[in-house]
């Protein structure tokens, strides 16, 4: 009888440990490095860079660039507008909206492949 306990007991908390470690590694692919913002106001797949427009197409939502729009690597480093893929994963955080106006990217982030998006509506 005892025996047959002390393996009941021992298969629990082995199982918890092990689902422990699974939720330790999902939460830690979350992660991203130091150098990135701790947080977007969208993130997505970029599906069109249209340069001559302006406007980046982040999962649908259009987006104005200008000038000042900035885009960053894996690495940190900032990379042309050009260098974003379609279906990249990206973390795009916008200029203060103004009434009225169109939403403009300001700065724009790839993002890791094991990052999880959150899609927020805008």
């Amino acid at each position: 009888m005892n025996t047959i306990s002390y393996r009941y007991n021992f298969s629990i908390v082995i199982g918890l440990i092990l689902s422990l470690c699974v939720v330790g590694l999902v939460d830690a692919k979350q992660t991203l490095p130091k150098h990135y913002p701790t947080q977007f106001d969208l993130d997505g797949y970029v599906d069109k860079v249209d340069i001559p427009k302006q406007v980046i197409y982040v999962s649908g939502y259009p987006l104005k660039m200008n000038l000042e729009t900035t885009a960053y690597d894996l690495k940190g480093n900032k990379t042309s507008l050009l260098n974003l893929k379609n279906r990249a994963k990206v973390g795009v955080q916008l200029f203060p909206y103004v009434k009225g106006q169109e939403r403009v990217a300001n700065k724009i982030w790839v993002l890791p492949p094991n990052y999880k998006l959150n899609y927020k509506p805008m």
